[in-house]
């Protein structure tokens, strides 16, 4: 006969006082983290930064934010340097070698005139030949849709297609 447990009002009541306590902490822990890491990485770009945020988002609601870096599946750099190139930022799995340049296109910090365009091109033609996947987000998108756009972009580096944007699942 094995016994029966319940609980009282009272021990439910400061269960969920803990858990809320614990979450407030951990709200904290992350809000620092992820300051820090934007100043780390001298992300300058404010659309960069939403970006930044919405990866770093996505790889901690679904658990792949590893605690070392020798044990990270994804690699996220910012401004990085690919032959002649600079780009917004630069993704590589670690497992299958999926590489994936992601660039920010806002009115401020790119110019549109029609030589840019071209140049724009000519750089994604010679990215692709390096065996990059390359992503372009203008930053109306980005600002209206981080969530979403960052879980694109993870989900096409790992070949997941159920990540969550949602802290409560």
């Amino acid at each position: 006969m094995g016994n029966r447990m319940a609980f009282t009002k009272t021990t439910l009541s400061v269960i969920e006082s803990c858990a809320s306590d614990v979450g407030k902490q951990a709200e904290e822990e992350f809000n620092i983290k992820l300051f820090n890491s934007c100043l780390i990485v001298e992300i300058l770009s404010p659309i960069e930064q939403v970006l930044w945020c919405g990866l770093r988002l996505i790889l901690r609601l679904n658990y792949l934010d590893a605690v070392n870096p020798e044990d990270a599946i994804l690699f996220i750099g910012s401004q990085c340097e690919i032959g002649r190139y600079r780009v917004d930022f630069c993704i590589t799995n670690a497992r299958n070698q999926k590489r994936v340049v992601v660039e920010c296109d806002s009115q401020e910090f790119h110019d549109r005139s029609e030589k840019e365009r071209r140049y724009e091109k000519m750089r994604d033609r010679f990215l692709q030949k390096e065996g990059y996947t390359v992503f372009r987000y203008t930053g109306k998108e980005i600002l209206n849709n981080y969530r979403n756009i960052a879980r694109e972009i993870v989900g096409f580096c790992l070949d997941e297609t159920d990540l969550t944007t949602d802290p409560n699942t």
